[in-house]
């Protein structure tokens, strides 16, 4: 099952969901969460401009027309500390199957954008944004905490020098905190198809949340193209066996009940 894949209602999306669902239905999967971005940074082109209504009325068509396959009104929604009350606030007035909890900036600043890091530097960044991972766990609005390491990806795309070292450190007590918590951790694939070269998060951060107790995975594609519905999951299950994880507790771990 892929829990997180996007459709025309994000704005980084061009694909119909109907794609999607005819990708996964073409694939074999059980099951397809459509989790478009829900946006409410003002630097963020998508701030503002999801339709719930629309959305909510193509996912109930498709529920109707594909009954072989499961599929689920989902949406990716954007935290931090500086628009919680707004994110509370859309999160307790709609009704969605799977909510994904995401974080994608640094005070503010979106993560693709250099000026993220200026000023206090690398490191300050990656400590701020786990902290509002953090923040986010302990807010406990969502289903499944998404792409938990998600800023390597921009550290590698931008070109910084970073410590990896660092990163697992800030990183460690929030991974913790979603196990404890008994939030579902999402292992996303879409760093094996960008500069990261691995899931979000990696071997070592899903050693962490197993050791912290944590059982709740689910598989996450993070697809904008239908044909990058359910990329990687085979790499992502090995990986997820190298973390630790064994036999049965794989596959029951990455069904969210």
């Amino acid at each position: 099952m892929d829990f997180h894949v996007h459709s025309r209602f994000s704005v980084d999306c061009e694909t119909d969901a109907e794609e999607m669902v005819l990708s996964a239905v073409e694939k074999g999967l059980k099951g397809i969460v459509i989790t478009d971005h829900v946006d409410f940074n003002p630097l963020d082109p998508g701030c503002g401009k999801y339709d719930y209504d629309s959305a909510k009325a193509e996912i109930e068509r498709l529920k109707a027309a594909f009954p072989q396959i499961s599929i689920g009104f989902g949406a990716e929604v954007d935290y931090s500390r500086l628009w919680r009350d707004e994110v509370a606030e859309t999160v307790v007035g709609r009704t969605w199957d799977v909510v994904v909890g995401a974080v994608h900036s640094v005070n503010g600043i979106p993560l693709e954008l250099r000026k993220a890091y200026e000023g206090a530097g690398i490191e300050a960044a990656i400590t701020g944004y786990f902290r509002e991972v953090g923040a986010m766990v302990e807010d406990d609005m969502f289903d499944i905490v998404a792409h938990v390491d998600i800023i390597k990806r921009y550290l590698e795309r931008l070109g910084f020098r970073w410590s990896r070292e660092c990163l697992l450190n800030e990183a460690g007590p929030a991974v913790e905190r979603i196990a404890s918590g008994g939030r579902y951790l999402e292992v996303n694939t879409s760093g094996l198809r960008q500069e990261a070269a691995e899931c979000f998060p990696g071997v070592e951060l899903l050693a962490v949340y197993r050791n912290a107790g944590g059982q709740k995975l689910v598989m996450g594609s993070d697809a904008h193209r239908s044909s990058d519905v359910a990329a990687g999951f085979a790499e992502a299950a090995a990986a997820v066996v190298r973390a630790g994880y064994r036999g049965r507790a794989v596959a029951d771990s990455l069904i969210l009940s």
